[in-house]
């Protein structure tokens, strides 16, 4: 397992106002996850990244019963439980700007005691969302790496199921097992995984200025659709 930058720039920052890299290659025989941004993960275990990229898919020829091909379920389950405990940690955080951290504070507090108007924060309604994280899926250019077993990439059948209900959750289920499959094989380095979800968009206000930008993304998103009402 490996995390690097070809530039030699360490740690490689990410513009406040782009809140996500694009992915540059996803290359199955080294094991290696590529960023535009020269920051590269390699995988001790290049299968954990091929299954991270095999999207549920169950062809029209597969019986009831039968052994379906694998995919990337199993994964995402440990990702989601990932992204739920790194995201929850860093909103709590002391470098997290006050105003933010007492609305984190105060939804648990609301949540607890019962109270009617609730507060939700932005990693309830952002980015622990599907439809979050299936933009997300497109906007840092995964779904063109991701496997549909049996289907030929940008065919008609590949693009149906794109825009199916199964193809936009496969989208937001193969986030979930890319950090899954990284933090599974960096042996739960939560420092490494953090590196790889903030270049997936996934991630914490650690300044005023990096909170005003994510309450601007965030709001455009919102006005989209694609969050809850931030």
């Amino acid at each position: 397992m490996s995390l690097f930058n070809i530039n030699g720039v360490w740690p490689a920052p990410l513009l406040d106002d782009v809140h996500h890299a694009q992915i540059h290659d996803i290359n199955l025989t080294t094991g290696t996850i590529a960023f535009d941004n020269s920051v590269t993960y390699q995988f001790r275990s290049p299968d954990l990244l091929r299954q991270a990229i095999a999207v549920k898919y169950i062809p029209p020829n597969v019986a009831p019963g039968d052994p379906t091909p694998r995919n990337n379920i199993n994964i995402a389950w440990h990702g989601d439980a990932t992204l739920k405990q790194i995201l929850s940690a860093g909103w709590m955080t002391d470098n997290c700007p006050p105003s933010v951290y007492i609305e984190y504070l105060t939804l648990q507090l609301t949540s607890a005691y019962n109270v009617l108007e609730e507060k939700k924060t932005w990693m309830e309604l952002g980015m622990l969302m599907n439809s979050y994280q299936t933009y997300q899926c497109d906007a840092i250019g995964l779904t063109p790496f991701l496997q549909i077993f049996g289907v030929f990439p940008g065919s008609e059948v590949a693009m149906e199921f794109w825009a199916s209900r199964e193809g936009r959750k496969g989208k937001a289920t193969s986030i979930e097992a890319i950090i899954g499959a990284v933090q599974q094989d960096s042996g739960q380095n939560n420092a490494v995984t953090k590196v790889v979800m903030r270049h997936m968009g996934f991630y914490w206000p650690e300044n005023s200025y990096q909170t005003a930008t994510l309450q601007a993304a965030m709001s455009e998103l919102s006005a989209l659709g694609v969050v809850g009402k931030i």
